[in-house]
C-alpha cells in the first residue's frame, strides 16, 4: 500500500508538472482553477444545467476522487474559460461545461454566488473570532504562579510557561490563594505538568524564605542590570540569569539604576555569591 502511494504521489507530481507547462489537465479540479480566472458561471453541455464556481467545485472534488485519467486524456481550458476533455488532442477536445452567456439569468447566479461566499467568509470569520475569545479567555483563567529562584522573585506565570523557567522540584512558587512559598513538586497542578514525582500527603513545615512579608503577585520586578560583553559590546537591561547566559564572569562590568559607576560583578554581594556558586 505505501508503495503504491509513493507511486500515486509520483505520478501526480508528473502531472502537474506536465499541466504547468502544456495547459493539459490531468484533474478537474485543476483545469478548474484556470477556467475560474475567466468565467464563474458555466452550462453543462447538452443539457445546459447551469453550474456556479462552487457547483463546479463540489463536481470536481467527487470527480477527481472516484474517475481519474488514464494517459493520454487530459481536461483543456478554452480561452473564455470552457472546459473540456480531449482523448490526446486538442482539437479533439470534447466540451463539457461552457461560459453561460450574458444576461439576467447569468446576473442571477453570479449574484447568489457571491451571496453565498459572502456567508461562508462570515461564518469563517466568526468561528476564527470564537476560537480566538475561547483562547484569550482561558488564557485569562489561568493560574498564575510567582517564581522564586536564585535569590530573585520573577513572575506572574502560567503553567505552560513555567516549563521553560528552568524549574526544580524544590523551586518555590506562589500563587493566589496560597498560604505561602511552597516547592514546584508539591503544586499538584505544577507537577503532573513538570513530571514531577509528588511525595505521600503529610504535614511538612513550610520554607522560610525571606522574599516579603506578604506574598503578592503584583511584587516588584527583578532588578535590571546592564553589562560589558567579551566583546565589549554593552547588553541589557537583563536579569541576573540573563546576565549568566551571556557569559557573565567576576571581571564583567555591570551597572544599575542607583549605582554611581560601572562596577566589576565580583564586588557586588549578590552577584558575587551567584558566581562563587557556578565556579566563575
Amino acid at each position: 500500500t505505501e508503495k503504491m502511494d509513493t507511486e500515486k504521489i509520483k505520478r501526480n507530481r508528473e502531472y502537474s508538472e506536465r499541466a504547468f507547462w502544456t495547459g493539459h489537465y490531468h484533474f478537474l479540479m485543476q483545469a478548474l482553477a484556470v477556467a475560474m480566472s475567466r468565467c464563474l458561471v458555466w452550462r453543462l453541455v447538452g443539457v445546459g444545467t447551469p453550474y456556479t464556481l462552487k457547483d463546479l467545485f463540489d463536481f470536481a472534488k467527487i470527480q477527481d476522487e472516484e474517475h481519474e485519467l488514464n494517459d493520454p486524456h487530459f481536461y483543456f481550458v478554452s480561452r473564455e474559460g470552457a472546459i473540456g476533455l480531449s482523448p490526446g488532442l486538442e482539437y479533439l477536445t470534447q466540451w463539457l461545461f461552457i461560459p453561460m452567456e450574458p444576461g439576467r439569468e447569468r446576473d442571477f447566479f453570479l449574484r447568489d454566488l457571491r451571496e453565498k461566499l459572502q456567508e461562508e467568509e462570515a461564518a469563517e470569520m466568526a468561528v476564527n473570532q470564537a476560537v480566538d475569545a475561547g483562547l484569550a479567555q482561558e488564557r485569562q483563567n489561568a493560574t498564575q504562579y510567582m517564581v522564586f529562584q536564585r535569590g530573585q522573585q520573577t513572575g506572574p506565570f502560567t503553567v505552560r510557561q513555567l516549563m521553560y523557567q528552568q524549574l526544580t522540584p524544590d523551586t518555590l512558587v506562589w500563587s493566589q490563594g496560597m498560604a505561602s512559598w511552597t516547592p514546584a513538586s508539591q503544586v499538584a497542578e505544577i507537577a503532573s505538568v513538570m513530571g514531577y514525582q509528588q511525595p505521600s500527603p503529610q504535614p511538612q513545615p513550610q520554607p522560610k524564605v525571606q522574599v516579603q512579608a506578604s506574598p503578592q503577585p503584583q511584587a516588584a520586578a527583578p532588578v535590571q542590570y546592564y553589562m560589558v560583553d567579551r566583546n565589549n559590546q554593552r547588553l541589557g537591561p537583563l536579569t541576573i540569569d540573563e546576565m549568566l547566559n551571556y557569559g557573565l564572569t567576576s571581571d564583567t562590568l555591570v551597572w544599575t539604576e542607583g549605582m554611581s559607576q560601572w562596577t566589576k560583578a565580583a564586588e557586588i554581594s549578590i552577584l558575587a555569591d551567584l558566581l562563587r556558586r557556578y565556579g566563575r
